[in-house]
């Protein structure tokens, strides 16, 4: 049931609105922080609590304290919105208090060529200037295009790549598409990367998650080939197997998945983030969203870090009025956004009020 509180509280130039519509889900609540968006890919928050997220078509945006779209489609050169592809991964330097810098991932154009683009700007004057592209002809298409980003406590960029319709050389160690990357903030090469170029794992199909804990583990999400979608944990040199293995094999050869999902379906795996704040009793528990099967999923791990089970919290087939979800992210203060993926994307018709980010908080806070 939606208790309408306030249906808009303000307009951003006709491009998105703050609203709050509430409904109850067992032990938690959800807001709509802002709706009117178009394909919300990836949302970063700084340490004071303002939210930056992307759009899909291009739209760069930053709520807090000010309300604005620091970013459009002219700012990313030669951006190419199709499919899949478009504006898609976020993150801010780990010293962005001090330097204003972020970077992004994106598809673009190189003469009829589709390919992906990390680039690095800095926020002033309400905007983003002085593009600078720090990895760049990264493999393209209208899918499998991967592009999420994290810093690590290295203080290095990882980078998802899709192997953009091109499995066999997801195994191929000099190709960057398949593969998790590591690169210095700078675009250049760690000195201690695996193979010496920027590839940090092999054997990937679509990646659409990263998080880090803050222990330094990295984990990751990965679509499936209409099975298999995969949580896993990346490690050094390690090959996860794709397009000769899915989801678990019996081999030694293979980075054996944390979790895979279904071995007759696909839930469409995306957005992931652990939880380790206090809002929540979920301390350590993986956070992640899917977009087909439309639902925000809890993971407990074990104390010696391997699956002990989870828990569905939003389904769109049971209690989930949402429909697609594209990202989850952690705020600063502990509570949970989450952001919806139905406008311009596959299988389904966009509500009224799409696409949103939603905001969870405890029901009895």
């Amino acid at each position: 049931m939606y208790l309408a509180l306030i249906v808009i509280i303000v307009f951003f130039g006709n491009l998105f609105s703050i609203s709050h519509g509430q409904t109850s889900y067992g032990d938690f609540k959800v807001d709509v922080f802002l709706s009117g968006l178009e394909v919300p890919w990836d949302m970063s928050f700084s340490a004071d609590g303002t939210l930056y997220f992307t759009e899909r078509i291009g739209r760069l945006s930053r709520v807090g304290e000010e309300k604005k779209v620091l970013a459009t489609a002219e700012t990313f050169s030669q951006l190419r919105v199709e499919g899949e592809g478009g504006l898609m991964g976020l993150a801010l330097d780990p010293k962005f208090a001090d330097n204003h810098l972020l970077y992004v991932c994106y598809s673009a154009w190189k003469g009829d060529q589709r390919i992906n683009r990390v680039a690095r700007f800095i926020e002033s004057q309400d905007s983003l200037q002085n593009e600078g592209i720090i990895l760049d002809n990264l493999p393209g298409s209208g899918a499998h295009n991967g592009c999420r980003l994290a810093f690590g406590p290295d203080s290095y960029l990882y980078i998802s790549m899709g192997e953009a319709f091109n499995p066999e050389l997801a195994q191929d160690k000099t190709y960057l598409g398949g593969k998790i990357l590591r690169i210095k903030s700078d675009g250049s090469i760690p000195e201690d990367n695996p193979f010496g170029n920027e590839v940090w794992s092999f054997g990937h199909r679509n990646p659409q998650g990263l998080a880090f804990r803050s222990d330094g583990k990295l984990f990751e999400t990965e679509h499936g080939p209409e099975v298999n979608d995969e949580i896993n944990v990346i490690e050094k040199g390690a090959n996860y197997g794709w397009p000769i293995v899915t989801g678990n094999a019996d081999t030694d050869t293979f980075k054996q998945p944390l979790r895979s999902y279904y071995p007759d379906s696909t839930i469409a795996i995306a957005g992931l983030d652990i939880y380790e704040a206090d809002l929540f009793p979920w301390q350590g528990n993986l956070l992640f969203v899917s977009l087909k099967a439309g639902r925000f999923y809890r993971l407990e791990l074990n104390e010696d870090g391997s699956y002990a089970r989870d828990e569905i919290l939003l389904d769109r087939n049971v209690n989930s009025p949402f429909g697609r979800l594209r990202d989850v992210e952690v705020a600063p203060d502990g509570s949970i956004f989450i952001s919806t993926s139905n406008v311009n994307d596959r299988n389904d018709s966009p509500g009224p009020d799409d696409d949103r980010i939603l905001r969870l908080t405890p029901k009895n806070k």
